[in-house]
């Protein structure tokens, strides 16, 4: 994160926390999806990056892991140490720039809806390499550049919310890296980093990986409406990689 981004995740840190704590997507999609993918985690060494407020970090260590969950806010790293168990570490720094982890370290690196949110995802994506034990194993989960805020905007509008082939819908270049600002919270923004598929994909095929798994999950119909993503019928929200330490 840049010193901008930062100032910005600590502006919204107490309201991002309460928002995370209850926020269905994340609670009962996003993290059940994971939990999946990192199978029997007792007593496994997992590294959280962009860790937040640390509710995937606490799940994850109430499973018997040991788990460092890193973050550039130093806020939401206050927020996350409220409450945290012995098997959890909570650390501030930039993940923009190289941590001072030590090499071979970890079985698991996770990016929980954060690698878009990091400027320089290509030293995070390093760093994931290089504090990973050999044959462990990169799980990610990002907003899926195609059909997320700029690329693709639907508004439902009146006539919308009767008939969803009369929702408009904007578009704008996906082939445009781009910073955006992105509102999760009412009244409140953070940085968002646009690129595309390919640029995600060969970063970690250059960084040293090899990919196991991508996948496209769809949401189901209750929490389509739990989310008000009505787009979800249609479109893919997220975008999972799952790669090894080869």
């Amino acid at each position: 994160m840049t010193k901008e981004d930062i100032l910005k995740w600590n502006k919204i840190s107490n309201n991002f926390a309460k928002f995370t704590a209850s926020d269905p997507f994340k609670n009962e999609f996003i993290y059940p999806m994971i939990l999946k993918e990192l199978g029997t985690i007792k007593s496994k060494r997992i590294l959280d990056l962009g860790s937040g407020s640390g509710e995937f970090a606490k799940k994850i260590a109430a499973l018997g892991a040991d788990v460092t969950g890193i973050d550039g806010s130093k806020k939401l790293i206050q927020i996350a140490n409220n409450d945290s168990s012995p098997n959890i570490k909570f650390v501030q720094s930039d993940l923009n720039k190289k941590t001072r982890l030590k090499n071979s370290s970890f079985n698991f690196v996770t990016f929980v809806y954060s690698l878009m949110d990091i400027e320089k995802y290509e030293i995070a994506i390093n760093e994931s390499y290089r504090v990973l034990k050999n044959k462990g194993e990169l799980l990610i989960t990002i907003s899926h550049p195609c059909f997320t805020t700029p690329v693709f905007i639907g508004k439902r509008g009146i006539l919308g919310r009767v008939n969803l082939k009369l929702t408009s819908i904007k578009w704008e270049s996906y082939f445009e890296k781009r910073k955006i600002n992105k509102n999760i919270i009412k009244n409140y923004t953070t940085t968002h980093y646009h690129r595309t598929v390919s640029d995600y994909i060969n970063t970690i095929i250059e960084t040293g990986f090899t990919i196991r798994k991508i996948s496209e999950p769809k949401m189901n119909d209750k929490l389509i409406k739990k989310t008000g993503f009505f787009m979800g019928k249609y479109f893919p929200k997220v975008l999972f990689i799952k790669a090894i330490k080869s």
